[in-house]
């Protein structure tokens, strides 16, 4: 498993981008022992000698394939893999990141021309400091008082309480928690693709099916139920923005696995 050192991006490139997710495998590709890849992984600071060591296989593949096309094929995979990186996006982001022109990375793209190592070391670079995991509380055991005055449900009847989240929220990803009013977790969901504020409060709306309420001896009727939502259990609210966020599913599905449905969620996440 990569760690968030030095190394630690460069080998989640091998095992995303070639498939490459043992130590064995990596010890093959770069031609070294299992000990050496367990250096890597545990060292603080890496030079510029064995810098030039990693990034060399990577260079050979994506240089010597011997065709224009398959040097196309790897070069662009560089070259997604750098704009999925926040902040960058575009090529015309990446090349002003990488201090070169934009018609220098269409030609990488195109197999025009191969690209130099000390951009491929860039590019990893870049990539190893996205890859780190990041975990910021925006807001956690908030008080919350859900409400449904039409068919949508509220954090707060109170407009101003309610925005006073929402903007906290507002174009971030990540992880959410539900919790009753003992504290004890009835959700864990995430916001991977849709933002948090939005994805968080519409979640109110969802039925609890593990919760059946009787109510036969106030009406008479023994065998009535009432559905229950999830904004009529939830009392506090914790969320926490999640970068990269290729990781908010992982976590998310650790944490409903440990939880073992403490929480509402009839779901037991595969990791």
């Amino acid at each position: 498993m990569p760690t968030n050192g030095p190394a630690g991006g460069y080998f989640s490139f091998l095992s995303r981008e070639y498939g490459l997710r043992t130590r064995a495998e990596w010890a093959s590709f770069l031609g070294v022992t299992l000990g050496r890849v367990s250096q890597l992984l545990s060292a603080s600071h890496i030079g510029d000698r064995t810098w030039n060591t990693l990034l060399f296989p990577i260079y050979h593949r994506e240089r010597v394939i011997g065709k224009e096309s398959g040097r196309a094929d790897n070069a662009s995979r560089l070259i997604d893999v750098a704009k999925a990186i926040p902040g960058i996006v575009t090529q015309t982001k990446l090349s002003a990141r990488l201090g070169i022109t934009q018609g220098a990375v269409a030609q990488w793209r195109t197999g025009f021309s191969a690209i130099p190592l000390k951009q491929i070391r860039k590019i990893m670079a870049l990539f190893a400091s996205q890859n780190a995991l990041k975990i910021n509380a925006l807001i956690e055991m908030q008080p919350i008082e859900p409400t449904r005055p039409h068919r949508r449900w509220y954090f707060f009847d109170n407009t101003s309480r309610g925005d006073s989240i929402r903007r906290k929220l507002t174009g971030k990803k990540g992880l959410y928690f539900y919790f009753d009013s003992r504290g004890i977790v009835s959700y864990v969901g995430r916001a991977e693709k849709t933002p948090l504020d939005i994805e968080a409060e519409t979640r109110l709306s969802q039925e609890v099916k593990r919760i059946k309420h009787w109510e036969g001896l106030a009406t008479g009727r023994r065998n009535s139920k009432r559905t229950i939502r999830q904004g009529d259990i939830a009392r506090f609210l914790s969320v926490y923005e999640v970068t990269p966020t290729n990781s908010i599913s992982m976590l998310e599905a650790m944490i409903i696995r440990v939880t073992a449905n403490v929480g509402l969620n009839n779901r037991l996440e595969r990791i």
